[in-house]
């Protein structure tokens, strides 16, 4: 039994008896402006189509009805410490500026902020830079801000990111679904800047402590980056995703990260991409095509930079142990296209794993040959003589 997503579909939010109470556009926005800290709006079933508004106030803003008040091409731009959002429905986004502006749904500049409960669709639509790409929830310098138990859906950019930062965030029993390729970018979650100097160095710190977990994901594949971390110190466990393509869990320029837990069904090339140091992946179960894991070079643009931002760093004294690979008829992948190749791969382990593949002689002398990972009491099978069989009963 894998325990992901909206797991608690009950929706009893808490309403004080001196709420204030909205049913139109014009009483949410009044609402807002003249919000203070504490006070508790509630919005009965409706459409609100309220643009961006700036909410300075510590506010709890929560639906009567689960997904019944809709916000369409609107964005909260949240910065009171401890607000609350719960139970709406948004549509769409809004971009702050008609130029070279990203289509959001919430801003988040403010610690200790939740949201809850709510659902966001067809967010990116209106972005007007030129990649088309929206960012539905974003944080900016961002402690302790907890989102679970939302929808994201149909979307067409990043559902959430995170600056270098933004600190212990949790993103816990969401669901992420149906968002197909556009040709733009779209992480589920993109935790940091990926900033560094050298090999290993950043010049802020990056030590983001996020956690990614209990999460499910269907049909997300809008990019090769699936999850992609650019910090330290995270951890991705637990999660369960199916039918996202090409969509990977990616470390870049990332270190001490920790991956773990997670399943990954029908994936296509590789389930996981490390670029950065001390990184573990363990215990999770990978099923699809292609290789097993793909490593990074050290790999940096034919123009000078003053930082390396959007580079790679070699992948080095990674631990990938305890994990079940199903399917895949390749180990290893290694980028060296279109950059400049520095460093190779060094140092990464390969322990105690458990591989079922195809062509199982060729497989074997692939993995004794290869010369960027060090290989101990790996165990290989021949998938199509196993009784391996890749089903789990997922409760959500």
């Amino acid at each position: 039994m894998v325990n992901v997503g909206r797991v608690d579909k009950s929706y009893a939010p808490v309403i004080p008896e001196n709420a204030v109470v909205v049913a139109t556009s014009k009483q949410l926005i009044s609402a807002l402006k003249k919000a203070k800290n504490g006070q508790t709006i509630v919005i009965e079933d409706g459409i609100y189509d309220i643009g961006w508004q700036k909410i300075p106030a510590q506010i709890r803003l929560i639906a009567r009805n689960l997904w019944g008040a809709v916000l369409p091409n609107s964005l909260l731009d949240l910065s009171g410490k401890g607000t609350l959002i719960q139970g709406l429905r948004f549509e769409n986004g809004a971009a702050v500026s008609y130029k070279n502006s990203r289509d959001h749904a919430i801003y988040i500049r403010a610690d200790d902020i939740k949201i809850i409960d709510n659902q966001f669709e067809n967010v990116g639509v209106n972005s007007s830079i030129p990649d088309k790409t929206g960012i539905t929830i974003e944080l900016i310098k961002a402690d302790n801000v907890s989102i679970t138990r939302n929808q994201f859906s149909k979307n067409k950019g990043i559902a959430i990111r995170m600056d270098d930062y933004s600190r212990k965030a949790i993103v816990s029993n969401n669901d992420f679904l149906d968002s197909p390729n556009y040709g733009g970018v779209g992480e589920i979650v993109h935790i940091g800047d990926a900033f560094s100097t050298e090999q290993g160095v950043s010049p802020v710190d990056d030590e983001t402590k996020a956690r990614i977990e209990f999460n499910y994901i269907r049909g997300w594949d809008l990019e090769p980056e699936l999850i992609s971390i650019k910090s330290d110190a995270n951890i991705i466990a637990n999660n369960f995703i199916e039918k996202s393509g090409q969509s990977a869990i990616v470390v870049r320029m990332g270190n001490r990260n920790r991956i773990y837990n997670n399943i990954i069904k029908d994936n296509i090339d590789f389930p996981i991409r490390i670029s950065g140091e001390e990184n573990i992946i363990d215990n999770n179960i990978f099923s699809g095509t292609g290789a097993l894991v793909f490593l990074h070079n050290k790999v940096v643009y034919p123009k000078p930079s003053k930082n390396l931002i959007y580079a790679y760093l070699a992948a080095r004294n990674n631990k990938i142990i305890n994990n079940t690979f199903i399917g895949y008829n390749d180990i290893f992948g290694i980028r060296d296209q279109y950059y400049i190749v520095r460093d190779a791969p060094t140092g990464n382990l390969f322990e105690r794993n458990i591989i079922y593949t195809q062509d199982i002689k060729d497989f074997v002398q692939r993995l004794k040959s290869d010369q960027y990972v060090q290989f101990k009491n790996n165990k290989v099978f021949d998938l199509s003589l196993s009784s391996c069989v890749f089903s789990y009963e997922v409760n959500r």
